[in-house]
């Protein structure tokens, strides 16, 4: 009986400092991450909007997609259950939240999703058909004239929720309050 009760507490301690280091490494790689980004903070994407989104959007299939500061990937997880694309492809600065989403997608049995740890702005966007952004509007406008100029001239670029400055989106879904939750850019 002693034994059991020392192999239990050894397994709760362990298990507490398995927790304790990944909450440090994933508060100081996301403190990281914001400082580096300019302190833009993460919002994840709601469920209400990518239901929407599920409804509303009408995405060819065989196409590329890639989510310009992606997290931990959760957007690009429901782009993969909804929309037949044919790559998808996701860049942020905060390595643990690139490392939950890759377990996630290893726990969901998804291993088309690319995720990684890089500044966005240091990427060929040039090759997807498909651009998704969910930043809040000052980091948009920090951000809109490199999408706008590298994107490809067919290029869709679906931004949840907030408005680029300079660009006029063709295209507007609204919730049921009659507020901009979908965003449908091109180039042009």
């Amino acid at each position: 009986m002693v034994i059991i009760f020392y192999i239990f507490k050894f397994l709760t301690i362990t298990i507490y400092l398995i927790v304790f280091f990944w909450a440090s490494f994933y508060l100081i790689s996301s403190f990281i991450a914001t400082i580096r980004a300019s302190w833009v903070p993460y919002v994840p994407s709601y469920d209400e909007d990518l239901a929407r989104m599920k409804e509303k959007l009408k995405l060819k299939s065989g196409k590329t997609m890639i989510d310009l500061g992606c997290w931990d990937g959760k957007a690009l997880r429901f782009f993969v259950k909804n929309f037949w694309i044919s790559k998808w492809v996701g860049y942020d600065f905060n390595s643990s939240a690139i490392v939950y989403g890759k377990i996630l997608n290893k726990f969901y049995k998804i291993d088309n999703i690319e995720l990684h740890k890089w500044n966005f702005l240091k990427v060929d966007i040039s090759n997807f058909d498909y651009i998704y952004v969910y930043l809040l509007p000052e980091y948009l406008e920090k951000i809109e004239d490199f999408v706008f100029s590298n994107m490809r001239d067919d290029a869709i670029i679906i931004s949840n929720t907030f408005k680029f400055k300079k660009h006029t989106p063709y295209e507007v879904t609204t919730n049921e309050k009659g507020k901009e939750r979908i965003l449908l850019y091109r180039k042009n």
